[in-house]
């Protein structure tokens, strides 16, 4: 019973959690404002922006005067045309994709719902942590109890992993602008691998949340396994460097 009733107000704490995880982890300054609302990131984005765009501005000039001019950088017979493109979609690049990452994240977030509801029928993850205190109040028994408490705890982990992807996530948004400046050279490696890296941290998440939710179902939904759904929630732990 005591542990019970510690079971029960933790998993009372933890009921918001799960509600539009996905993008709440996608858009971590929104969550942070949502916190705190005297913290806004807009700003910053805005100085980023226009950073780039003078940075943008001064590299292009200066590139097409030692290619075209000094002949000394590039190839000279390259035609303007295709370098002058390559300017103008950095500059696309640097001033929307605040506004593209947000569509994005729409798009992402459909998908994982989806993806969640193929599996869980429209069920949200305040249904997840009721479902587990219903099982509780059913179940009184000592192992019932301990086996609730391990995936406490690694949904606790979860979280705090959930967290630092949106942070990792965040730190990417906000070096989108310096990073594109690459896209005026002709390979554009470090843009590439910059956006690689972007998209990785995104599936990252997206499979995370969904083991994490996947790990929840299968206790209340019948099959009462904890031990599948503690080897679910291990497994979506340590799923970043499966996935490296």
């Amino acid at each position: 019973d005591f542990f019970g009733g510690i079971v029960r107000k933790t998993l009372g704490a933890m009921t918001d959690l799960g509600e539009d995880t996905f993008s709440y982890y996608l858009n971590f300054d929104k969550a942070i404002k949502s916190t705190a609302p005297s913290f806004s990131f807009d700003k910053l984005y805005t100085y980023m922006a226009a950073l780039s765009l003078g940075i943008a501005i001064m590299l292009f000039l200066k590139k097409g005067f030692e290619i075209y001019i000094l002949w000394n950088d590039g190839d000279s017979d390259l035609d303007p045309v295709v370098f002058l493109a390559s300017f103008i979609k950095m500059t696309v690049v640097i001033v929307w994709f605040s506004l593209a990452y947000g569509y994005g994240v729409e798009v992402a977030t459909k998908i994982f719902n989806r993806l969640l509801e193929s599996i869980t029928g429209n069920v949200t993850g305040k249904d997840f942590f009721s479902g587990f205190v219903n099982l509780l109040n059913d179940n009184n028994r000592m192992m019932f109890t301990i086996f609730i408490i391990v995936i406490i705890i690694n949904s606790i982990r979860l979280v705090i992993q959930f967290f630092g992807r949106g942070i990792e996530l965040f730190i990417l948004k906000i070096g989108v602008p310096l990073a594109a400046l690459d896209m005026l050279n002709a390979d554009s490696v470090a843009w590439r691998a910059y956006i690689k890296k972007l998209a990785q941290v995104m599936v990252t998440l997206m499979l995370q949340i969904f083991l994490y939710f996947l790990s929840l179902l299968i206790p209340i939904n019948g099959l009462k396994n904890f031990i599948f759904a503690i080897a679910i929630q291990l497994t979506a732990i340590k799923l970043p460097s499966f996935l490296s």
